[in-house]
């Protein structure tokens, strides 16, 4: 038994010796769209919506085993139908739109003879700025009354986690599948800018005040994801 596994050790041992003389250091840039899916249980999985995303990585391939990751995302998060609800009126919500960046190590899982996959896992931190959706509610008057409501942009630091795989597809291009679970961390002391415009018919009126400070709660979710990459050599 103890053999066949030092054997064992050997062999992983000799693999990454021959893995680390073969590699060239390189740069991975990922395009890749993604959609997500509400683990939260506070009232951001009631209001809003399973949502879709856009995501631009940049990966700097140490050696055959590490390299660190930063990622550029922008997602858009839809209301749930229904939310607000205001008797004798109309009302719509534009998405939420959230905008992030974060960075950390990634670890790739070398398969010995195999050429076509490359598993790794990866985690990194970053920060997640959201701006809620613009508000507009017209009433039944005439002309009617349109009032819409719009507020500032608020940032979160967040970590997240996941796994993927990369598909070789030629010399430089490869295929990407990847997981990924976030947790935005909650934010004491926010205050966020609330900006009122009011239009009836030719009369136009605007205000903007800041909201009293309030904690926004942290809130997390699962994302998968599917892009096409490029790789450079250094």
């Amino acid at each position: 038994m103890k053999k066949t596994f030092y054997i064992f050790l050997f062999f992983i041992f000799f693999t990454e010796a021959i893995n680390a003389q073969t590699f060239k250091p390189s740069v991975n840039v990922i395009a890749r769209g993604n959609y997500s899916f509400w683990l939260s249980d506070s009232g951001w999985k009631n209001a809003f919506k399973s949502f879709p995303g856009f995501q631009v990585e940049a990966v700097v391939n140490l050696n055959s085993n590490w390299g660190i990751a930063g990622t550029f995302a922008s997602d858009f998060i839809p209301f749930e139908d229904g939310y607000v609800v205001i008797p004798g009126s109309t009302v719509t919500r534009t998405s939420t739109n959230q905008f992030s960046g974060y960075i950390g190590p990634r670890y790739y899982i070398n398969i010995p003879g195999n050429k076509m996959l490359r598993i790794y896992i990866d985690a990194a931190a970053g920060l997640y700025s959201f701006t809620p959706g613009t508000f507009k509610i017209t009433d039944s008057s005439n002309p009617p009354k349109v009032t819409e409501i719009s507020f500032s942009s608020l940032s979160q630091f967040g970590l997240n986690a996941g796994a993927g795989l990369n598909i070789n597809l030629g010399t430089a291009l490869f295929g990407n599948i990847m997981v990924r679970y976030h947790n935005i961390l909650k934010k004491t002391g926010a205050v966020f800018n609330q900006t009122t415009k009011i239009t009836q018919g030719s009369s136009t009126t605007s205000e903007s005040v800041n909201l009293p400070a309030e904690t926004v709660h942290g809130r997390s979710y699962f994302q998968i994801g599917v892009g096409i990459g490029y790789s450079f050599g250094l």
